[in-house]
């Protein structure tokens, strides 16, 4: 479920999945980000991570690099991936059709 967390303090990224209900079909889960303020005056930094490297090793990573612990102010940002549907190639042909039968 998307939208904004309160979250104990030590949680991390995968402990932020499962709060939220867990990653939904349409997730992108290979390029996961989360920015991070620096500083007051800091620019952002922005962090790459890919769920199935986390999930899918021999054992849960635990690893900082790999599942980090959020700090105050982090947004993490779950793309929808891109699928391609014949629905949206419908809405072009269909008046080219209809034109062309009229």
């Amino acid at each position: 479920y998307p939208g904004r967390y309160i979250v104990p303090v030590n949680t991390t990224f995968i402990d932020l999945i499962s709060f939220s209900g867990g990653p939904t079909d349409e997730s992108n889960l290979e390029e996961i980000r989360i920015i991070r303020k620096n500083g007051d005056n800091g620019k952002p930094s922005l962090m790459k991570l890919n769920y199935d490297d986390i999930l899918w090793e021999e054992k849960l990573s635990t690893s900082p690099k790999m599942n980090p612990v959020l700090q105050p102010g982090d947004v993490v940002v779950v793309m929808k991936e891109k699928r391609y549907t014949f629905r949206e190639d419908l809405g072009i042909y269909i008046p080219i059709i209809t034109s062309l039968v009229s």
